[in-house]
């Protein structure tokens, strides 16, 4: 497995489309896991203002960088949590080569994720798993969300496992409230944290061996020795 984790959507950017090339051709099949929305989506019409061809909000920021690695649209399947089945979900997962987690909220993609028994199905998945935000920090044994909008306190949670002995902090800007994070992080679980810098950083991760891509800065527990 080649976990991907990126801070944005951006796939198609210059600065990261030379890196992603080699996992992203044009003969593969996307398994699009949108399941990181809000409550409040509830009904197929719900579902479609968010993932609709013709008029979904979020439809054309997974899609066409996906396209932009010519990949055919009927190649990239976006799994719809209001009519899909898990037996679906699931095959269609099966069926792909790349596994592409969307952003929004970590906890909510991730417990559906459990919901629909696909943490099963992708613990020996093969291919390639990549995400934006919190696609990528569901990717990781455990992440932390620092203070915002969504989440006011700082927390840890679980999450797939994919990735183990780091954590990320995604749309670094170097605010306080995001070193204060960071910063306990380091003391508390004595492992680095990659900073994914806002819409241009990001990781490539095979087994234990990470490359950051872009703008990235590392924290590493002995930093905070220092101040």
């Amino acid at each position: 497995m080649t976990n991907i984790l990126l801070d944005m959507f951006n796939i198609d950017a210059p600065w990261l489309k030379p890196a992603l090339q080699q996992y992203i051709l044009p003969t593969h099949r996307v398994a699009v896991v949108a399941f990181a929305f809000g409550d409040d989506i509830l009904t197929a019409a719900d579902w479609d203002t968010m993932y609709h061809p013709e008029n979904g909000k979020y439809y054309h920021s997974v899609v066409d960088g996906l396209l932009a690695y010519c990949i055919p649209l009927e190649n990239i399947r976006i799994i719809n949590y209001i009519s899909d089945s898990p037996a679906e979900a699931a095959d269609i997962i099966k069926d792909s080569d790349i596994v592409y987690f969307t952003g929004g909220l970590t906890p909510r993609l991730y417990e559906r994720i459990l919901e629909f028994g696909l943490d099963k199905v992708l613990a020996d998945y093969p291919g390639v798993v990549m995400g934006y935000s919190a696609g990528a920090l569901v990717q990781l044994g455990e992440y932390h969300h620092s203070p915002d909008k969504d989440y006011p306190e700082f927390m840890y949670c679980a999450g797939l496992g994919m990735q183990q002995g780091y954590y990320v902090e995604v749309h670094y800007e170097a605010t306080p409230i995001q070193d204060a994070a960071i910063d306990r992080v380091l003391r508390e679980r004595q492992q680095p944290v990659y900073a994914l810098q806002f819409n241009s950083g990001a990781l490539i991760a095979q087994g234990s061996k990470v490359q950051p891509i872009g703008d990235v800065k590392i924290f590493l527990p002995e930093d905070i020795l220092c101040k």
